[in-house]
């Protein structure tokens, strides 16, 4: 029987959602890319991310060396409804009422 491996989860924060937004720490792209190499990881939010991700490399000159995927790949579709039932009630409890990767990386 097959081990399962914990999933790399990551949570893009930009300072706005515009397609002319910059992406805030462009210094974390080496780590990223060393930390994270040959990975690939997911994220809840991959359409908004991905583009995040592309502009953050390319401004800081790094290349990205993991692939980022939709975390939907990795769930089946009730796992998904639990996943944002859920989601939905924590951001309740927590009282959380802005879109924040802060928020986002505490609730997954």
């Amino acid at each position: 029987m097959r081990r399962l491996e914990r999933p790399y989860i990551i949570v893009i924060e930009a300072p706005r959602f515009a397609p002319d937004g910059y992406p805030i720490e462009i210094g974390i792209a080496m780590d990223l890319s060393r930390l994270l190499f040959g990975k690939m990881v997911y994220s809840d939010g991959w359409v908004v991310d991905q583009p995040w991700l592309t502009k953050l490399f390319y401004a800081a000159h790094v290349p990205q060396d993991f692939r980022i995927s939709a975390l939907e790949l990795i769930l089946t579709e009730a796992q998904m409804a639990m996943w944002h039932d859920t989601k939905d009630r924590l951001v309740r409890e927590m009282h959380l009422h802005r879109h924040r990767a802060s928020d986002d990386a505490q609730l997954i």
